[in-house]
């Protein structure tokens, strides 16, 4: 999942990989990793095993890094995750998996 450099979010977001390069004021889930670019900024708390906040990145919130737990990890159901691509594509964000 991707949040370009002109994209702003107002709502959680879930993805195998999330790079956030605009606005995010919500919570980040990613189950591999979360990166966060010099452009972007993240209002929430990020839930990654792997996170990334590159110099110059605006970010409000905590980190929890914990490792996934056995057998489902710590993100979404599958059912979860598909409702909220579909809102995000709907808002103009381009998901990727």
């Amino acid at each position: 999942m991707t949040v370009g450099k002109n994209g702003r979010v107002k709502a959680d977001v879930f993805g195998k990989v999330v790079v956030v390069e605009g606005e995010v004021d919500g919570n980040v889930f990613a189950r591999e990793q979360a990166i966060l670019r010099q452009s972007g900024s993240i209002c929430g708390n990020i839930t990654a095993p792997r996170v990334i906040l590159e110099d110059g990145s605006r970010f409000k919130g905590s980190i929890d890094m914990e490792p996934p737990k056995e057998m489902g990890g710590n993100g979404p159901s599958r059912h979860e995750a598909a409702s909220n691509n579909n809102r995000s594509e709907a808002l103009g964000v381009t998901a990727t998996a």
